[in-house]
């Protein structure tokens, strides 16, 4: 069998057809049809059952689709490997959750850049639960995750780099101001302002105040930590940022809550995807930094 067979095998699959598998892959419809023939001779079974107006896939082509779903996976693997071995890239992509980006990516930017001038580090923001997903399917090298559940250690490589802890952020005029330490009772019928939805810092608060019953008002959401730092601000709501970014606003006064730990911020990447020279220079300096930190 050949990557040709295998690549239309699958292709007649995803579409149901050997017309459209046709069309999709710029051959012609004999050549499919002749194609899949001599696959099906070659494995010994019958892959589709052919019908007039369809053809619908076999429990033998089912579980000979998961084979070379599997085989074609692994040879886009060593297709990288490949292109790693006789070329160096030059730049890393980073994904990062929100708080973890802003807590610790600088430093590792600033430093990285002035070890590694040649590398160029292309970023973006995204939840915890996309960032993994974005690893999973090579849209990223690195991600910098901010949650209270590790990785796998079957799948994935981290760095616990340090932890940090969410504060309630109130205004210095708030009613809670005089306080270093509350608990969430105390929060009963306040105003806040959160990130948007979707983010886990939301769901895990959120989720909180359900366990606790305890009602509060969601006066507005955002996906901008800024927004949260303005609405404290003008004392309009409080909103709960990392103890880091609680310091940038002289009227912001920041609380320990009772019921929230602090939450370990990682750099984590796949075990088994290829990392080329720059990742894993990446990878030692964050060791450093953790090492540092620990």
């Amino acid at each position: 069998m050949t990557l040709n067979q295998l690549n239309y095998f699958m292709t007649v699959c995803k579409y149901k057809s050997f017309t459209m598998a046709s069309e999709q892959m710029h051959v012609s419809q004999p050549a499919i049809s002749v194609a899949i023939r001599e696959l099906e001779n070659e494995c010994g079974v019958v892959l589709f059952e052919r019908h007039r107006k369809n053809i619908e896939i076999t429990e033998a082509g089912r579980l000979f689709l998961t084979g070379v779903q599997k085989l074609m996976q692994q040879y886009s693997e060593l297709e990288i490997l490949q292109q790693g071995l006789v070329k160096k890239r030059n730049y890393i992509k980073i994904g990062m959750a929100a708080m973890g980006g802003n807590i610790v990516y600088p430093r590792l930017c600033r430093e990285f850049n002035g070890e590694f001038p040649e590398f160029e580090l292309k970023t973006q923001e995204a939840s915890n639960s996309d960032l993994y997903e974005k690893l999973d399917n090579g849209e990223i090298d690195l991600a910098i995750c901010a949650t209270r559940n590790l990785p796998d250690p079957g799948v994935y490589n981290y760095v616990v780099l340090t932890h940090s802890r969410l504060m309630l952020c109130v205004n210095e005029k708030h009613r809670l101001a005089e306080q270093e330490k509350i608990n969430l009772y105390q929060l009963q019928d306040e105003k806040l302002v959160m990130l948007e939805e979707h983010y886990n810092q939301t769901r895990y608060i959120k989720k909180l105040f359900q366990e606790y019953n305890i009602n509060v008002k969601f006066v507005h959401y955002t996906s901008q930590t800024f927004s949260i730092i303005s609405f404290v601000h003008e004392n309009a709501a409080c909103g709960f940022l990392s103890e880091e970014l609680a310091k940038v606003d002289p009227v912001i006064v920041p609380l320990t809550v009772d019921e929230i730990a602090p939450i370990p911020i990682t750099l984590v990447w796949r075990k088994d995807a290829f990392r080329y020279s720059s990742v894993d220079s990446f990878i030692q300096l964050a060791r450093r930094i953790a090492s540092e930190n620990s």
